[in-house]
């Protein structure tokens, strides 16, 4: 059901099949890229530390100014300007004006 989830959502998204790349050097366990276009912004974090971080948007302000929060793909739930992520897990976030 996971990968049916994200490969339907790849599918369907234009900053994924079409959009831009930019990533951050990986700092504390935690790996963030953006893939993005003039409609949407997708923000892939990927935590390989066996602690769960805090994530804050401000700390990637050249992607994220202008967004309030995002929707976590696979879940479905509303993501803050920072939140959490656990251990060992990635998360793929639409973000939302």
């Amino acid at each position: 059901q996971y990968v049916t989830t994200l490969a339907n959502y790849r599918k369907n998204s234009t900053a994924i099949t079409k959009g831009k790349l930019m990533q951050y050097v990986p700092e504390d366990g935690l790996y963030i890229y953006f893939r993005y276009d003039a409609n949407q912004t997708v923000m892939c974090v990927m935590n390989t530390s066996d602690q769960e971080r805090i994530v804050n948007f401000g700390d990637y302000t050249e992607r994220t100014n202008g967004f309030s929060g995002g929707k976590e793909v696979v879940s479905g739930k509303s993501i803050a300007k920072q939140f959490s992520i656990p251990a060992l897990t990635m998360q793929v976030i639409e973000l939302t004006k």
